[in-house]
């Protein structure tokens, strides 16, 4: 792989997006962003029951440990991706799917 020497030095804050995209760690990166802050971003009660377990094609899977919780989360699905694109500024999720598993 073959980098680019840049004549200044740059903020990390500017390269970190690049730097994630040419290493294919994009997603996992939001996801793990997301699964620190997942109680600043659902509240404590549902992320107890709650957690973010994967991002694939753009969608957010979150699992939940019980049916009345998973449909507490589908009723904030909106709320919840606005949330997380507004707390991140990027894109990187554009749909969620709520399942419910008893694992953890």
């Amino acid at each position: 792989m073959k980098y680019e020497r840049r004549k200044s030095a740059a903020d990390f804050k500017t390269i970190l997006p690049d730097l994630l995209e040419k290493l294919n760690i994009k997603k996992e990166f939001s996801l793990e962003k997301i699964t620190e802050e997942w109680s600043q971003i659902v509240g404590e009660l549902l992320a107890v029951h709650s957690y973010p377990s994967r991002i694939n094609d753009d969608c957010l899977y979150i699992y939940s440990d019980h049916s009345v919780y998973s449909n507490e989360l589908i009723m904030q699905k909106g709320y919840i991706l606005k949330k997380i694109n507004t707390l991140y500024l990027n894109k990187t999720v554009k749909q969620i799917r709520i399942e419910t598993s008893r694992r953890r």
